[in-house]
C-alpha cells in the first residue's frame, strides 16, 4: 500500500527517498506508522495545550475573584474607617463633639467645629468682637459644669433634631447628677461639604 507523503528524507535514518513508499528501502522504518504516531502527538500536544489554556483560565478567574473580594473588602473596612473614625456624617455628631470640647474646655478643638459663618454673624453681633467666641463657648461650658451649684453633668442626649437641605436643629438635654436638666439648642449647617455649628442657644 502507497502512501502520499511529501518526504524527501527519511526520518529515522536520513536517507533519500526515491520512491514514495510504506517503507524505507535503507532502514525499513514504516512511514505510515510514524504519520499515524506524529499524528497522535500532535492531537497529544494539542489536548495538553487546551488543558493548558482551560488551567490558565480559571487562573485568571481566580486571581480576578480574589482581587475582587480585596477589593471590596478594603471598601467596606474603608467605609467603617471613615465613619467610626473622620466621619462626622450627622450634624448632631458634631453638636455632641462640640459639647465634649467644652467640657473639657478644649476651646480650639471646639471652635474649629463652628462655622466660618456662624462665627462671623455672632461677631457682627457684638460690634466686630472677635472675643464673643471663646467668650460664648466659655458660657455654655458654665451651663454644662453647672459650677455655681457644684452639680455635675452625667449625660446629655438627643431630644429632637430636624434637618432640611444643609441645615439642621438639634435639641439636647443636659442631664445633671443632682436631677436638673437643661436644654441645649444648636442650630447646624453646612459648610464646605461638612456639618459645623451656626450658634447655640
Amino acid at each position: 500500500m502507497e502512501v502520499i507523503t511529501t518526504m524527501n528524507y527519511c526520518s529515522a535514518c536520513g536517507e533519500k527517498v526515491e520512491t514514495i513508499s510504506e517503507f524505507c528501502i535503507s532502514c525499513g522504518v514504516n512511514f505510515l506508522k510514524n504519520t499515524q504516531k506524529e499524528n497522535s502527538e500532535k492531537e497529544s500536544l494539542s489536548d495538553f495545550d487546551n488543558r493548558k489554556v482551560e488551567v490558565s483560565l480559571t487562573a485568571i478567574r481566580l486571581s480576578f475573584n480574589k482581587k475582587l473580594l480585596i477589593g471590596i473588602v478594603t471598601l467596606s473596612l474603608s467605609i467603617v474607617l471613615i465613619m467610626s473614625v473622620g466621619g462626622k456624617d450627622a450634624p448632631e455628631d458634631v453638636a455632641e463633639e462640640f459639647i465634649e470640647n467644652t467640657i473639657n474646655r478644649e476651646w480650639n478643638k471646639a471652635e474649629a467645629l463652628w462655622s466660618n459663618s456662624g462665627k462671623d454673624y455672632l461677631i457682627s453681633q457684638f460690634f466686630g468682637n472677635e472675643r464673643m467666641v471663646y467668650i460664648t463657648m466659655k458660657n455654655l461650658s458654665h451651663r454644662v459644669h453647672m459650677e455655681s451649684s457644684q452639680s455635675k453633668l452625667a449625660e446629655y442626649k438627643v431630644v429632637s433634631k430636624e434637618i432640611d437641605g444643609n441645615q439642621a436643629g438639634i435639641s439636647f438635654d443636659l442631664i445633671f447628677d443632682d436631677g436638673k436638666r437643661e436644654k441645649v439648642m444648636f442650630a447646624m449647617i453646612k459648610e464646605e461639604g461638612e456639618w459645623k455649628v451656626f450658634g447655640f442657644e
